[in-house]
């Protein structure tokens, strides 16, 4: 019973070790909507190999670069082999290699304190698993630039030449994974050699905690860059990022690359950075950290997207401040007095956390719902908490006897830990919407799919495309601007149509579409309803799908398809 005896370092490992997994509640069962042609990718690359020229679209002899290939070969295989659940599976196990990583690399940096790393993963993992990992290549870039911050530290510590084998390996796997990130790779190696060049010649910055040598770093590089042409597109995958991003359009509609606002949670870690700030003003701290952290932050507050990469690296300047502190103690008084004092107070903590959520009758049910990923979570720890301190409190005589502090918290950690999968029911065979499903199976009705082309806007096609659908738009936004189709910028096209700013008439003479599915948030929506040219096949106000908008406050989201006369 030694172990179960609360006053036992090991209980609290136990402890730390099962709540830094917790942000897997918060990665919840959704699908992504780029699973789509992520899918039908993956597909295609499996049963005709890999495409140089768009194959999914109206659109003809569109040059194309499938950058992300081999995930979403992967993606497709999983999905061949288990359906959704196989999706909801990879996700949630993404998100626990994300979390044990994470973790390695704090306690790397924080000589090996295993309770700051856990409790820094427990918290900052919440934050990142309930934003960005989902079934999308970023899951798997961003493991790997962990890998490689982690090997650049490990080096430090142990200097072995095996290591030098890893990084091109890294690079091979990250070109053909997500090749649009690749460049990011080189990125990561700037702080260290910034350390290497002025860490520890300035009087504010800590010592120079570096083992690499300018010409290593150099070594590393060339190795990456050489490893990095092993991709089927050769020296274009690796100049994808050059060509493909910072258009001003895409960076206005597509909402992840998007400022982030301090308004919404996704701000918090940027009152974070306020903190980190006064650690550093106060500690010296290598360069390197600091410039991991000031590079992630600055790029997070330029997209939203990259607030991933600031939760990853941002913390690493505190891990090294705290590496010297002690942890949490946990060696507590067992008398009744205490017992009744502790437990007491627990049970008023957790009755007053739920009747606070009561009040919030909206939240509340929405949580119960799963509207909110993790919230039924959160009652639940809650709840559990409530019943296990009641427990405690009314047999404070045994724990006072026998001791059980240690066993308490060993349990309910093990408890919450064990109904992760049970967060929610797999989603059933309406995925995204009953209204695309529905207008799929009154398409697939009207003619085969070679027959058949479909104006959709940039959410919508990537779903019909997986259904064998050929459209005018998908979720892919780099591949319709002229930079790197070599063709049109169709997306520009896109935006003009739906604000309005062009005739939708001649818009439609230059495009043989024998259907035409329009949400309420484009122009067309109003324009061809009062048009005769164009033939009513499906309204989703009249079949009862209308969907509430995820943003709040917006109009409710409706379906039109029509059917272009000729």
């Amino acid at each position: 019973m030694r172990f179960f005896s609360g006053s036992n370092w090991d209980v609290k490992k136990v402890f730390l070790a099962i709540t830094m997994f917790l942000g897997v509640i918060f990665v919840g069962n959704s699908i992504n909507n780029d699973v789509w042609f992520l899918l039908n990718s993956g597909r295609y690359v499996e049963t005709y190999g890999i495409p140089h020229v768009e194959p999914f679209t109206v659109h003809e002899n569109l040059h194309f670069v499938m950058q992300q290939w081999l995930f979403a070969l992967m993606l497709w295989k999983i999905y061949a082999a288990w359906g959704l659940s196989g999706l909801i599976v990879f996700q949630w196990a993404a998100g626990a290699v994300l979390l044990y990583v994470f973790f390695k690399l704090n306690y790397l940096v924080s000589r090996g304190n295993f309770d700051l790393s856990a409790i820094m993963t427990c918290f900052i993992g919440i934050l990142f698993c309930a934003g960005f990992v989902c079934q999308r290549p970023w899951v798997a870039s961003h493991l790997i630039f962990m890998l490689e911050i982690f090997l650049l530290e490990y080096y430090s510590h142990k200097q072995s030449k095996w290591l030098f084998a890893l990084f091109p390996l890294l690079s091979v796997l990250l070109i053909n994974l997500h090749a649009a990130m690749w460049p990011m790779l080189f990125v990561f190696l700037l702080p260290y050699l910034a350390e290497m060049v002025i860490g520890g010649r300035i009087g504010f910055l800590g010592k120079c905690t570096v083992a690499w040598t300018w010409r290593k770093i150099i070594l590393l590089a060339a190795l990456m860059l050489a490893a990095a042409f092993v991709n089927p597109y050769g020296i274009e995958a690796m100049t994808y990022t050059y060509y493909s991003y910072g258009i001003v359009e895409i960076n206005r509609y597509i909402n992840e690359m998007a400022v982030v606002s301090i308004r919404t949670w996704l701000g918090l870690p940027i009152v974070s950075m306020f903190a980190v700030t006064a650690v550093y003003s106060r500690n010296k701290v290598p360069l390197h950290y600091i410039l991991l952290s000031a590079g992630t932050a600055l790029m997070s507050l330029l997209a939203i997207r990259s607030l991933f990469l600031y939760l990853l690296f941002g913390g690493l300047g505190v891990a090294y401040v705290y590496r010297n502190w002690k942890g949490l103690d946990i060696r507590l008084s067992n008398d009744v007095k205490s017992v009744r004092i502790r437990y007491g107070f627990m049970l008023a903590l957790s009755f007053l956390s739920l009747v606070s959520l009561w009040q919030s009758r909206e939240f509340f049910h929405k949580c119960v719902l799963g509207q909110y990923e993790g919230g039924i979570f959160v009652i639940a720890a809650v709840g559990l908490s409530m019943i296990v301190a009641l427990a405690a409190f009314l047999g404070r005589k045994i724990i006072s006897r026998e001791g059980g502090a240690g066993m308490v918290i060993a349990i309910t950690a093990l408890v919450v830990a064990a109904m992760i999968p049970f967060k929610s029911k797999v989603p059933d065979e309406v995925i995204m919407s009953r209204a695309w499903d529905d207008c799929v199976e009154i398409l697939q009705q009207r003619g085969s799919s070679e027959e058949l082309s479909v104006w959709t806007g940039y959410t919508e096609g990537g779903y019909l495309e997986f259904h064998g659908l050929r459209c005018y738009m998908d979720a892919r936004a780099e591949v319709f601007i002229k930079q790197v189709n070599a063709q049109k910028d169709i997306f520009h096209e896109y935006m003009m149509l739906c604000n309005g700013r062009i005739n939708y008439k001649e818009f439609m003479e230059n495009y043989h579409f024998t259907h035409i599915l329009v949400n309420n948030y484009e122009a067309l929506y109003e324009s061809l309803q009062d048009d005769d040219d164009y033939l009513l096949l499906y309204d989703s106000d009249e079949a009862g799908t209308t969907e509430e908008s995820s943003e709040e406050g917006a109009e409710p989201l409706k379906y039109r398809l029509y059917e272009v006369k000729r």
